[in-house]
């Protein structure tokens, strides 16, 4: 599976995975059926209005319904992008999220300049242009995602993450080890907590690999934090542990203020 790595100014890497053809098809599958519904809804709408005018408003509110349902399509695509976090509902049931180059969010500006260029996306040559590019593309990426610099990215959804920790609080944890201060929470954002949870839960690496990843973590989060790592690594999971508990614990609150 192609993934986005993104290196931050640390040192260190956070690896997403992009959505691929087949995900992206599904997902379009659901949003086309949800908007074909909209549109019979309308017609019936239209039809109805119909049978109390004449028939020159009928061909006038049959022929406004028509040539509007492009533009529809583009506000229903903007919308649930925009003010949906990246996310349409077909985008939602398939756990995949339309994020910025760098895997940040995307801007409105971006959202809809990729609304406008679907239009040329469904093409039908002989499928419609924007899957076959998908298919094809290194970043699985249409014309829209080039335009404007994002990419469609497999994101897991918070709710069905299981935390191992659910009711455990830096605050309350019997021993630290770091001398953190919760205005130190302001260095951090989202992708910082996704990634401290996803080092401490992930098990598919090797032993090497997965202790390489807890110290150098370890190391560059206690540095963005301000605080003196202890002089001997004896748990460093427990200590990054300790890190992802702060994080969640703070972020919220520091974001707020």
């Amino acid at each position: 599976m192609a993934k986005l790595v993104v290196e931050t100014p640390e040192g260190v890497q956070i690896r997403q995975d992009l959505a691929g053809a087949g995900s992206r098809f599904a997902a379009a599958l659901i949003d086309a059926i949800l908007f074909f519904v909209v549109v019979l809804v309308l017609l019936i709408v239209v039809a109805l209005a119909a049978q109390v005018g004449d028939a020159s408003l009928q061909g006038f509110l049959l022929g406004l319904l028509l040539g509007g349902t492009i533009l529809l399509g583009v506000a229903y695509s903007f919308l649930w992008h925009a003010y949906g976090h990246g996310q349409t509902p077909g985008k939602r049931l398939l756990g995949i999220r339309v994020l910025s180059a760098d895997g940040s969010p995307a801007s409105t500006v971006q959202h809809l300049l990729r609304s406008l260029i679907l239009v040329i996306d469904i093409l039908p040559l002989p499928a419609p242009l924007g899957i076959m590019l998908v298919a094809i593309m290194p970043r699985h990426t249409r014309l829209g995602d080039l335009a404007a610099g994002t990419l469609v990215l497999r994101i897991a959804d918070p709710d069905r993450v299981r935390d191992r920790w659910p009711n455990e609080t830096w605050s309350a944890l019997p021993e630290k080890r770091l001398a953190l201060d919760a205005r130190a929470a302001a260095n951090l954002d989202p992708r910082d907590v996704a990634f401290l949870r996803d080092v401490v839960t992930r098990e598919d690496l090797d032993p090497v690999a997965q202790k390489a990843l807890i110290e150098r973590t370890a190391e560059v989060y206690c540095r963005k934090l301000g605080v003196e790592p202890p002089a001997a690594f004896v748990n460093e999971k427990r200590l990054v542990r300790e890190l992802y508990l702060f994080a969640r614990e703070h972020f919220g609150a520091a974001s707020r203020a």
